[in-house]
Formats: C-alpha cells, structure tokens, sequence
C-alpha cells in the first residue's frame, strides 16, 4: 500500500508539472481506489480533481461490481469529495444488457472503435438520451466536417485524447486509414478552441464546472502560467512555469 501510494504521488507530481490538475480515469478498481482513497485522506489534497469510472469486465462479478460503484459514488460524489470522486461505470454492450437500466436517465460516454463508428453512434445518442446529461463519445481524434457539426447540434462532447493515436508516435495511422483521413485528424479550429476545450469543456462534460473549468468569481483557482511562442513550428517547445491548484502553486519550474 505504502508504494502505491508514493507511485500516485509521484504521477500527480508529473502532472502537475505539465499543467494538469484534473483528470477522469476510465478503468478504476478497487486496487486502485484503496490507496487513493488512502493518500487523499492522509494528505488532505491530492492536488488534482480525480474523477473515476469503475471498470466492469466480467458479466459474473459485474452486478457486485455496479453496486459497488453505487456505494462508493455515495460516500465520494460533487457534493462530498468534488476532489475525488466515483462518477460512473465503464461497461461494455454485452454487460449493459445485463443492468436493465433505461438509456434516458444516464450519461453515455461511447467509443468508436473503427472510422465511421461516430455516425452510428451519434444517431444512437440522439435518440436515447438529451443534451442536458451531456453525452459524450470518446477518442473522437477523427470525424467528418458533416459529423462533427451533428454532435454539436445534439449537443455531444467530442472527447479528443491528445496522445491518442497520436500520428507523431502511431506513424503507420496515414496508411492504416488514408492521407485524406488524417487532415481531418485533431481537427481544432484554433488554438483558443483546442484550450477551451482542455479546460473547460473538460470541466463541462464531467459535471465540473460548478467548480473548475474557467477563471471565474467563486471557482476554484485552478490555472497553469505557460512559456510559449504562439507559432506552429514553436508551440510543440512550450514550457509550463507554474500550476496553480486551488488557489496554491503545487508546481513551479526551477529553470524560471
């Protein structure tokens, strides 16, 4: 326990010092939640905002699992721990039809697991759920002119991973998918967009707004200073000088 907890202090260190101060973790269990849980409590602060889905793989064990969840997401919720919280399950097809809950009273964030995938799946959101529970589809690094208007009109967060798939590290992408596809690929309008979109959207499609998300009277002062040169052959060398979190530095560059 002891270990883990130094291995999750040190990767909060590592994301404080590339200005991060929250984050979703998409397959938590309870391996992992013990010493978080722990280190939160002996330290008061893990200086990030985690929010958790608790990963259900087996159909044998997956309804112990969603009560689990349940549990957990009553004791550590918005409203408890907004710093550390359960806010859902991550499930596959064949386990949801096990849990015979209605597609109408819960957030869906789906993954496309092939090009094309975004279409089904947004016509599938449209008509099972509604904008206000604001559904998401995930790894959404590739889409259509046409689709990527559709989510925003239905009101569908494109959660893009900026490290996934990355054609900078995946370099096979352009012939596994086409030179055409790729321009298309991290298809951000602006720099300003793809920030907003780290920070608030990132806030916004896991109901942390209320709280973080944007600098504004009565959030929480959560915010990065940066060294950058606002040029796309410089950008890729910006350097983070400081992150702020809470209102408290808990990062500063030693080279500043």
């Amino acid at each position: 326990m002891k270990e883990k907890k130094k291995a999750f202090q040190s990767a909060f260190k590592t994301f404080n010092a590339v200005g991060y101060t929250g984050m979703v973790d998409m397959a938590m269990d309870d391996t992992i939640w013990e010493p978080l849980e722990q280190l939160r409590n002996d330290t008061n602060s893990l200086q990030v905002h985690p929010s958790s889905r608790i990963l259900l793989m087996k159909p044998t064990d997956s309804l112990n699992k969603v009560d689990r969840a349940a549990k957990l997401a009553r004791l550590h919720n918005a409203e408890t721990t907004p710093d550390c919280r359960v806010v859902s399950i991550k499930n596959t097809s064949s386990i949801s039809s096990l849990l015979g809950h209605t597609p109408q009273d819960y957030q869906w964030p789906c993954t496309p697991l092939a090009t094309g995938r975004s279409k089904w799946q947004s016509t599938a959101l449209e008509k099972n759920t509604n904008r206000s529970l604001r559904p998401r589809i995930e790894h959404l690094e590739l889409a259509s002119a046409r689709d990527a208007a559709r989510l925003g009109r239905l009101g569908i967060t494109a959660s893009i991973q900026p490290v996934h798939s990355d054609p900078a590290i995946l370099r096979a992408r352009p012939r596994l998918i086409g030179h055409d596809r790729c321009k298309r690929a991290f298809a951000y309008r602006e720099f300003v967009d793809a920030v907003a979109g780290a920070t608030h959207g990132s806030a916004y499609s896991s109901f942390s707004d209320r709280w973080t998300g944007s600098l504004q009277a009565g959030l929480k002062a959560d915010f990065v200073v940066c060294d950058v040169e606002l040029r796309p052959d410089s950008i890729v060398k910006e350097v983070v000088r400081e992150t702020w979190y809470e209102g408290k530095r808990v990062y500063q560059d030693q080279a500043a």
